[in-house]
């Protein structure tokens, strides 16, 4: 049937300018690849249009005649399904008839609305390069060329760079590299070895570097102090958002140890692993708004985490207490480092101390003394690992071993799943979707990586199940994550090799036409961004990179203790 917009054109030739200049008012505010035909376009929202915005000069669209302000409503004599939520509709379709028309002879006829012309048929012809098959990360040639130009690319950023650090990606491109068949080449075409060590020697300082118990920058005198608001911690330290590199840092120098043997990494990741632990917070937090929100342990505070050392998760806002993307990676370094053998017995002295030097006897300051209530009831899987007891009286002086850090950010993330199975940020603030495709894949790797084939509880056996319906279920969800989608695609990558083969294939499915778009005529990549989230510290060309070579390098099983598809 012909949409409304076409009719209108084919009714009467002045309406043409108006119907277009009516649709573009619904337009979102920013482009996205139009893979190998070249080029890029905008979604008309609830339309079956997208208008093309950039047509690149003698790529396949531009041979064909495309031009910019044409309308593309449907191919090989079909019109696309109207835009529906997330990509649902005609960009899913467009992917899908890109890789059809590259798994037989080439040939896209597109359908085109073009303002003072009218419905014209244009014909793209692509290269034959195959369809991406049921497992494309693994067995897809089209996407194997594509993995290996990304993981080229990744290479020569971090070898031009001065030190290795790419910012927040470094350590997915760190995992990327370590897994590629030519990771121990230091000559030759593909000498990733250089990158990978530059990598590692960059995350082995920010290790020895950090600060090992980060504190809180204010006291919790706001009630005994005159002016009514708390006092500045005087043993605080500004930290920045090291929280963002510390997990990802774990998570690969993990990885490497595991690959490379080299035990002399094991006191570096025993030291990351007690830094992580001492940002995973259960105290009273100061308050920092003016309704003077301070939540405690029976809050829920318990198991949250902060983007920079133990501040910066929300209390400022006048909520918080959640699980950031920072706690993402804090729960998986901490899976990854357990498999790498580290100590998991040790209890570290955390903030709770807010940087004073007390022990068991000594007067606690009153300017802290409310930090935890006189016992607090640990939850399931975080007893004590000596005494088995799960009431600690005078908490103050109790300090939690790694591995009962690492439940009870579990617990957090369990009292935060929805009845979807989704995380959401904190279970007093809401069980929203927002953001869950990054920390629903996010919790589930973590969880599997540190239990490995342990038997798990009826209870953890179910959150696991509900986790993976919902992965599969809301496949788009995971191109909505912060970070430029980044928490969705790179967690999806590490976790789907735990799902089961006919769920990896519906869900890989569902993204092909992810891929299909952000592969350019040049054999580049270009980064295809969530509809919802509109980021802006990230690198786009960085972060394209990795949405095509992390699942790969996964796929393949060089990652090698993480699952393999």
């Amino acid at each position: 049937m012909i949409s409304l917009p076409i009719k209108r054109l084919l009714i009467c030739p002045f309406l043409i300018c108006f119907t277009f200049v009516a649709t573009a008012t619904e337009e979102v505010d920013f482009d996205y690849p139009l893979g190998p035909i070249g080029g890029k376009f905008r979604i008309l929202t609830g339309n079956n249009l997208i208008r093309l915005t950039e047509i690149i000069p003698n790529a396949p669209g531009a041979a064909a005649g495309l031009k910019v302000d044409d309308f593309i409503y449907g191919a090989f004599d079909r019109e696309f399904d109207p835009m529906g939520k997330y990509f649902h509709g005609i960009v899913r379709q467009l992917g899908a008839c890109i890789d059809h028309a590259e798994a037989n002879d080439g040939k896209l006829p597109l359908m085109i609305q073009r303002p003072g012309e009218g419905n014209i048929s244009v014909t793209v012809n692509l290269p034959v390069l195959g369809a991406l098959s049921p497992a494309y990360p693994l067995t897809s040639a089209k996407y194997a060329s594509a993995y290996d130009w990304a993981c080229d690319a990744l290479h020569r950023r971090v070898m031009d760079g001065k030190d290795g650090d790419l910012g927040y990606p470094t350590g997915f491109t760190g995992l990327t590299l370590l897994a590629h068949p030519s990771w121990k080449d230091t000559t030759g075409a593909k000498p990733y070895r250089l990158s990978v060590d530059k990598i590692r020697d960059y995350f082995v300082g920010r290790i020895e570097d950090a600060i090992y118990a980060p504190v809180e920058d204010l006291l919790l005198d706001q009630e005994i102090n005159k002016s009514g608001k708390p006092s500045s911690n005087p043993h605080y330290e500004n930290v920045g958002l090291e929280s963002w590199t510390l997990g990802q840092a774990v998570m690969f120098l993990a990885e490497y140890k595991a690959k490379t043997g080299d035990a002399s990494l094991m006191p570096i990741l025993q030291r990351g692993a007690e830094l992580m632990a001492n940002r995973i917070q259960w105290w009273r937090q100061p308050p920092q708004h003016e309704n003077g929100y301070a939540p405690g342990w029976n809050d829920g505070i318990a198991g949250m985490t902060g983007h920079g050392g133990v501040v910066g998760d929300y209390i400022h806002s006048g909520w918080g207490g959640g699980i950031n993307m920072v706690g993402a990676h804090l729960f998986c370094g901490l899976g990854l480092a357990k498999r790498a053998g580290v100590d998991m017995s040790v209890r570290p002295r955390d903030g709770h101390y807010f940087g004073y030097d007390l022990h068991p006897g000594d007067n606690i300051p009153p300017e802290i003394a409310t930090a935890l209530p006189a016992s607090i009831d640990l939850p399931r899987g975080c007893e004590d690992p000596i005494t088995g007891a799960s009431k600690i009286q005078n908490p103050f002086w109790y300090d939690m071993t790694l591995d009962q850090k690492f439940w009870l950010h579990w617990d957090c993330i369990t009292r935060s799943t929805g009845q979807e199975g989704n995380v959401g940020y904190h279970f007093a603030t809401s069980y929203s979707t927002e953001d869950a495709g990054g920390r629903t894949p996010s919790a589930l790797f973590g969880f599997l990586a540190y239990t490995g084939k342990d038997k798990l509880s009826e209870t953890d056996q179910k959150l696991l199940d509900k986790k993976k319906e919902y992965i599969i279920l809301q496949h788009d969800r995971h191109l909505q994550a912060h970070a430029y989608n980044m928490g969705g695609s790179m967690f999806m990558a590490l976790s789907l090799p735990y799902l089961s083969d006919r769920d990896q294939r519906y869900f890989l499915d569902n993204w092909k036409f992810f891929y299909n778009l952000s592969r350019q005529p040049d054999g580049s990549l270009s980064y295809v961004r969530g509809r919802d989230y509109g980021d802006a510290y990230q690198d786009y060309s960085l972060v394209a990179l990795l949405n095509t070579a992390l699942p790969r390098s996964i796929a393949i099983g060089g990652a090698p203790t993480c699952a393999r598809i």
